[in-house]
């Protein structure tokens, strides 16, 4: 009997082969304009990050995750997500975990910019309506309250 669960296409992953251990493994992957486009992403994302947040990589992503040792006693004994970046050819894109709106500072203003879909914001340059819109995104979400939110949504 044949499957009935859809599959899924395979995405355009700028990173071929195996994971990356560490975010400069995982960037030295990636060809120059990419790098160029990812590290200025990066550097927007990070100088807005807030404290007690740690950043890493997870298969192809850099994410930044609330350690399990600021919320033990989380079901799935994983870190608590707020965000993730994964290049690709033409874009990176953002992932966003915080709150039940994480997009909500993303408008359909600056479609040359970024294109917000579904389950992430597509980055195609990083222009000021983009830095402001991740800094809306993200600066307010301490561990606490990134361990609060969870908690109340239901995802702890």
């Amino acid at each position: 009997m044949a499957s009935t669960k859809k599959k899924r296409r395979p995405g355009r992953l700028t990173v071929p082969g195996s994971f990356a251990e560490t975010v400069p493994e995982l960037l030295d992957r990636y060809t120059p304009p990419q790098w160029a486009r990812a590290q200025q992403l990066l550097d927007v994302i990070r100088r807005h990050m807030p404290a007690g947040l740690v950043e890493s990589t997870r298969g192809n992503m850099i994410r930044w995750t609330v350690p399990i040792a600021l919320c033990p006693g989380r079901r799935n004994g994983l870190d608590l997500p707020l965000a993730a970046l994964v290049g690709r050819d033409d874009y990176d894109s953002l992932y966003l975990c915080g709150g039940a709106t994480p997009y909500a500072a993303f408008d359909d203003e600056h479609q040359d910019a970024y294109r917000l879909t579904r389950h992430c914001v597509r980055v195609f340059s990083t222009t000021p309506s983009v830095e402001d819109a991740i800094k809306a995104s993200i600066s307010g979400w301490t561990a606490e309250r990134m361990v609060a939110s969870a908690k109340e949504l239901g995802r702890y």
